[in-house]
């Protein structure tokens, strides 16, 4: 994209789940909300909610073709099908039907909460951002979904399980991470770029 710039960190990020996290929410606003992209975001650990129960979300997602713009209206989802069929529909599996569907969308909730406020926060801005707008708005998705704790919590079970290399990997990437976001902005902090050139940045 021509944007000049210089990068000094110590070692490569790679593909930590911390640097997957930013890549995959950024990815979700730029292909408005398609389902492999928000599903990706979910799994990289960050979201607070359990592997099972996003599984089964993913399960729903697929099965009610849950796609784009639905997911930035969770409270109006009303499908529940099995088989082809709305259990909702017949009385006999309607209670049961509502609950799942309640479940389901508290789930959905509560894994995409903090990329909900990401979307709204950007929504103004309409494709064109400076870098130092969309570095900002990793940091304050980091803040909200407690990526210091988590990673805290990683660290502290690799070094328990003996992982030493693990841990230490985890200590290092928010730092590293940190670093990363501090140069876009002193180096490109007024460019004007897409999200596109923004995540080639940060996968550079």
């Amino acid at each position: 994209y021509d944007i000049p710039y210089f990068m000094d960190l110590a070692e490569p990020l790679g593909q930590h789940p911390l640097l997957e996290l930013l890549q995959s929410a950024l990815t979700v606003i730029e292909e408005k909300w398609q389902h492999m992209a928000v599903m990706r975001y979910c799994k990289t650990g960050f979201v607070p909610v359990e592997q099972e129960d996003l599984d089964e979300l993913e399960n729903y997602v697929l099965a009610n073709g849950i796609r784009g713009s639905q997911w930035r209206n969770i409270d109006q989802w009303q499908k529940c099908y099995q088989n082809g069929k709305n259990l909702l529909l017949s009385e006999e599996t309607r209670a049961e039907a509502e609950a799942y569907l309640e479940q389901m969308k508290a789930a959905a909730w509560q894994g995409t909460a903090a990329l909900q406020r990401l979307a709204s926060e950007l929504a103004a801005v309409k494709g064109k951002y400076t870098v130092s707008q969309l570095v900002e708005a990793c940091r304050q998705l980091c803040l909200d979904l407690q990526v210091q704790e988590v990673l805290q919590h990683w660290q502290e079970e690799a070094v328990l399980a003996g992982r030493l290399q693990e841990a230490a990997a985890h200590q290092q990437i928010a730092e590293q991470v940190d670093s990363l976001l501090q140069q876009l902005t002193d180096f490109l902090g007024t460019q004007t770029v897409t999200i596109p050139q923004f995540l080639e940045l940060l996968q550079s």
